[in-house]
């Protein structure tokens, strides 16, 4: 499994109750990730996964720019984190240090997938 996170201005401000990023005790990225994580995780023998956001400007990691691929873990040697709980964690960790933007991209995550899934 690898995982893409959206972090382009169309999901709104974190700061907002109707934001998919709302920033209160559950929103709808970490519902999802719960969701499809929980059916998929069983069945992944390392429970090793990539997880990449797009969309956005990652200043955890410096960056001023709109990136459309960047690792949640802030290494792009190492973008793996153990189990949903790390991906939820690595979520939680940096979305207050990242300013949504756009436009949507696919293109990169596609091309990073192909390296890690």
């Amino acid at each position: 499994m690898c995982v893409a996170i959206d972090y382009t201005a169309s999901n709104g401000p974190p700061t907002e109750e109707d934001s998919l990023h709302f920033m209160g005790p559950s929103n709808q990225y970490e519902a999802t990730i719960n969701m499809v994580g929980g059916v998929l995780e069983p069945y992944d023998y390392d429970k090793q996964y990539p997880v990449f956001g797009f969309g956005g400007k990652p200043t955890f990691m410096n960056e001023t720019k709109v990136n459309h691929c960047f690792p949640l873990t802030g290494s792009a040697t190492n973008p793996m984190v153990t189990g949903i709980q790390g991906i939820l964690g690595a979520y939680r960790a940096t979305l207050p240090n990242i300013k949504l933007s756009g436009p949507t991209y696919f293109a990169p995550i596609l091309t990073e997938f192909k390296n890690h899934c």
